[in-house]
């Protein structure tokens, strides 16, 4: 926090206004299975119930409730198959713990007592207390990496000190109540109550919206960096003050007729003929010439891509 008060004082100002426990690893409590605070159960449930937000309270609860059922049935099931061990996340995070706990040393100061030394750090592991000076494990609950290094120092099974929170078991209580079954409206019993109408929907200007409205603080996806006061480098030349487009190194493009100067040229009448005549102009590499033998072979007749007509003058008494 020191050096982030030197660089920003406003960003260390507002971190310090919020409380240290919702954004700060160091002032989190242990016993909570989880070392980050984010809703992102939240946020995956919101996805699922975009199209149902849009429809009547009744029929909303209905999809909301087909969607639970089936959900609780397809996890239990899952949790069926697993058997009596740890989650397969959590295992997965287990094994990739294992490899390393390769890079660590240990070093046993009793029999549950030891010191883990790593390339630039050092920290002492109680298995008997479980305790560890890296607060990892106290926060997660399955471990780190110096934790896996004492277990396998003794040749004992990591997952066995993976606490219950992660087991098949507490997985099967949470899905072990059912929601259960209902008959369709058409045969629920008859109250005496106003039945619920719809509200009165008023159609708003404009397009309307679908997504929710992200705060300010939520990442969009999208990064747009200023380019204010920033130097273009030509890649060409590599000189700072122009880019390709403009570099004098920059090799000579394909003629593209659409794309050059047209040429003019001036029509006389004569006889009924039509005789053009080039006007003086740039005779640069990329300029076209175009000569009345290329006219008179032209199929189509459409000069308007090589030359500019001018309207013969009539004169009175030609």
């Amino acid at each position: 926090m020191k050096e982030t008060e030197t660089l920003n004082l406003y960003a260390h100002q507002y971190l310090m206004d919020k409380d240290l426990k919702t954004w700060s690893r160091a002032f989190f409590q242990a016993g909570r299975c989880y070392d980050a605070v984010e809703n992102g159960f939240s946020e995956s449930f919101n996805v699922v119930i975009v199209d149902a937000r849009k429809k009547p309270i009744i029929t909303m609860l209905e999809e909301l409730r087909l969607y639970m059922v089936d959900k609780i049935y397809n996890m239990k099931l899952k949790g069926r198959q697993w058997g009596n061990h740890i989650f397969p996340e959590i295992r997965d995070k287990v094994n990739l713990l294992k490899t390393i706990q390769r890079h660590y040393q240990v070093l046993p100061s009793g029999l549950n007592q030891f010191e883990v030394r790593g390339a630039t750090d050092a920290y002492e592991v109680d298995l008997e207390r479980k305790t560890y000076s890296c607060r990892l494990w106290e926060l997660k609950e399955y471990g780190c990496a110096h934790f896996v290094a004492s277990i396998s120092f003794l040749n004992r099974d990591v997952e066995a000190y993976v606490d219950n929170m992660f087991s098949t078991t507490t997985f099967r209580k949470a899905y072990n109540y059912i929601i259960a079954p209902m008959n369709s409206s058409d045969i629920w019993p008859e109250t005496n109550y106003t039945p619920q109408l719809p509200m009165i929907s008023r159609r708003m200007p404009g397009r309307p919206a679908n997504k929710r409205k992200k705060s300010t603080t939520e990442n969009t996806g999208t990064h747009m960096v200023s380019k204010a006061g920033k130097k273009i480098r030509c890649s060409i030349c590599k000189e700072i003050g122009h880019n390709k487009a403009t570099c004098a190194q920059r090799r000579p493009q394909k003629l593209n007729v659409k794309k050059q100067k047209q040429q003019k040229f001036c029509m006389k009448q004569n006889a009924g003929q039509v005789e053009m005549t080039p006007i003086e102009m740039d005779t640069t590499q990329n300029d076209i010439q175009v000569t009345p033998t290329d006219v008179e072979s032209s199929s189509t007749g459409d000069f308007s891509q090589f030359m500019q007509f001018t309207p013969p003058r009539s004169y009175e008494g030609d």
